[in-house]
C-alpha cells in the first residue's frame, strides 16, 4: 500500500484494515482550514500539503473550501490543493497574526453582552460586521481565544476577567458612538443587542437569561436596547425571584443556583440596581464571593439547618442538638439570613437571634402550614390516620403508617412519599453505572403516596399465602 491515500469503507470499524485506495479521478473535497487558522503552527500546513501531494499522485483532485482569506493558506498547501473561498470575500489578502487577533477581539467585544455564546449566535453577529473586517476564519479565531473559558458545542462562556474587560469596552464604544454621532457604530451595536434578544426569546433559555444580560449592560448600552421598558422588567424579575420565587413558577432551589451564577458574573451596572443587588446578596449568603455595594455587606452569613418538631399541639423550632423530649419531627429547612416566615402563624418573619435555642408557636388547627426561608419552602399538611392503618406516627425517617393483617399479628410499615421533584438516574461518571441508569432527569410527583419501607417479609408471605 505504501503512500497510497486510503479512505475508510462506510460502516467499517476504524483501524480494521477494511479500507480502499482512492480511485483515480476522484474529487476529494475538504471543508476545513488546511492548517491556515493555526497561529504559529507550521506542521499542520505541512501535513496537509503532504496529503494533497499523495492524493495528486494517486490521480485524485484535492479541493478545499477555506474559511478565511485564501492568502492565509501557505504556498506549499496551495500548490497541492485547489483552494476555494468558503464565502464571499475569501479572496482578500493575507492577514498577519496580529491582525487576526485584533479582528477576533473586535468580534468578541461585540458578543460580550451575551452570557452564553452559541456558535450560531457568534456567526449571526459576525455576519453583521463588514466583510473586510471579519470572515469565517475570524469566528474560528474568536472561538479559540483565551477569552472563552468553555467551548461547549451548545454554547461558550466568557472567562470572568475577559468578560469584564470586553463588556467595559462595549460600553465605552457605545458611549463614544452616541457622543460623536457615529450612526454606523451605534446601529451596529443596537443590531447586536437586538440579535441577542431575539436569540434568547426565540430559543430555549427564556427571558431570565436576557434579563441578566440587560441588567449587566451599562447605561449607554441599555440606551441601545430595542425596548427600554425591558430594563424595568428585568429588574422586576430579580425582585420577584428574591421575595416570592414560587410566583415565578420555578423550583426555588433552581432559582437559588441560577442567582448564584449570576452573582459571579454581575457587573457594577447590575449591582447598581437595588433589587438586583438585594437578590444576589440574599442568594449568596453562606457561600461568599459577592459583596453588595449598596448594602455594604459581604455574603459571610453561614447557612444553617433548623429543625421543626411537633410537641402536642405546639410547633417547636429548634436546633438539632436542642430537640425536645416526646417530639415528632416535621421536617427541616435551611436558612442563611436566620429568618423564617411561618404561615398562618405569624404576620412577619421569625428572627433567630444570636444564642437562640427554641421557638414555640401553637399549631394552626386543621389548616395547612407553610414555612418559607431565603433558601426553600416547606409545605406541611395535617394528615389523619387512614382507615386501613392500625397505627400512624413519625420517627427519624418521617411519616409512617402500619398495616396489620386481619386475624394476625403480622404488621408491615409504609412510608409517606410526598409530592415534589427529584433527580432520577445516575451521572455518567458514577462507578459501576450501567447504561440504562441514565441520563439523570428531573421527575415530578404530582401526588403523594404510601410505599412499603421494605420488601415483603417472610412473615407476611406466610400469612397471605398460608
Amino acid at each position: 500500500m505504501g503512500d497510497d491515500p486510503r479512505v475508510d469503507v462506510p460502516g467499517a470499524p476504524s483501524g480494521t484494515g477494511d479500507a480502499a485506495t482512492v480511485a483515480p479521478g476522484t474529487v476529494i473535497l475538504v471543508l476545513g482550514d488546511l492548517g491556515s487558522l493555526a497561529l504559529g503552527e507550521d506542521t499542520l500546513a505541512a501535513r496537509w500539503a503532504d496529503l494533497g501531494r499523495r492524493l495528486a499522485l494517486a490521480g485524485c483532485r484535492p479541493v478545499a473550501l477555506l474559511p478565511g482569506p485564501l492568502a492565509n493558506c501557505s504556498p506549499a498547501v496551495r500548490q497541492q490543493w485547489r483552494v476555494l473561498p468558503w464565502e464571499r470575500g475569501g479572496g482578500a489578502g493575507a492577514q498577519s497574526g496580529a491582525v487576526r487577533i485584533a479582528r477576533a477581539e473586535r468580534l468578541l467585544r461585540l458578543c460580550s453582552p451575551a452570557v452564553r455564546l452559541e456558535p450560531g449566535l457568534l456567526r449571526a453577529i459576525r455576519r453583521m460586521v463588514p466583510p473586510g473586517e471579519a470572515d469565517a476564519g475570524t469566528e474560528a479565531d474568536a472561538w479559540q481565544s483565551a477569552a472563552l473559558s468553555s467551548r461547549s458545542p451548545l454554547g461558550a462562556s466568557f472567562q470572568p476577567q475577559a468578560a469584564a474587560r470586553l463588556r467595559g469596552e462595549f460600553e465605552a464604544e457605545a458611549q463614544s458612538a452616541l457622543e460623536q454621532g457615529d450612526e454606523a457604530t451605534r446601529a451596529l451595536l443596537a443590531k447586536v443587542l437586538a440579535t441577542i434578544r431575539d436569540w434568547r426569546l426565540r430559543g430555549e433559555v427564556g427571558f431570565e437569561v436576557w434579563a441578566e444580560e440587560v441588567v449587566n449592560l451599562g447605561p449607554q448600552g441599555q440606551a441601545l436596547l430595542p425596548d427600554l421598558a425591558e430594563v424595568g422588567q428585568a429588574v422586576d424579575l430579580f425582585a420577584l425571584l428574591d421575595v416570592a420565587p414560587q410566583a415565578a413558577g420555578i423550583d426555588p432551589r433552581h432559582i437559588g443556583a441560577w442567582l448564584r451564577r449570576v452573582a459571579a458574573r454581575a457587573t457594577d451596572a447590575a449591582k447598581a440596581h437595588d433589587a438586583v443587588d438585594q437578590a444576589l446578596h440574599n442568594a449568596t449568603k453562606g457561600t461568599g464571593g459577592y459583596t453588595s455595594p449598596n448594602l455594604g455587606l459581604a455574603t459571610e452569613d453561614a447557612e444553617r439547618e433548623v429543625m421543626l418538631w411537633q410537641v402536642g399541639d405546639q410547633l417547636c423550632i429548634a436546633n438539632e442538638q436542642d430537640v425536645p423530649k416526646r417530639a415528632s419531627p416535621l421536617g427541616r429547612v435551611a436558612t442563611a439570613n436566620s429568618q423564617l416566615q411561618v404561615s398562618p402563624l405569624a404576620d412577619k418573619p421569625l428572627r433567630l437571634e444570636f444564642g437562640w435555642r427554641m421557638i414555640t408557636r401553637p399549631l394552626p388547627g386543621d389548616a395547612d402550614m407553610v414555612v418559607e426561608t431565603d433558601r426553600e419552602i416547606l409545605h406541611l399538611t395535617r394528615m389523619t390516620k387512614p382507615d386501613w392503618a392500625s397505627a400512624m406516627g413519625r420517627d427519624g425517617h418521617g411519616l409512617y403508617a402500619d398495616v396489620t393483617l386481619r386475624s394476625t399479628d403480622v404488621t408491615q410499615r409504609l412510608r409517606w412519599i410526598p409530592p415534589g421533584r427529584f433527580l432520577m438516574g445516575s451521572p455518567e461518571d458514577e462507578e459501576g453505572r450501567l447504561e440504562p441508569e441514565g441520563p439523570p432527569h428531573e421527575v415530578l410527583l404530582s401526588e403523594g403516596y404510601w410505599l412499603f419501607d421494605t420488601p415483603c417479609t417472610q412473615a407476611m408471605w406466610e400469612a397471605v399465602m398460608g
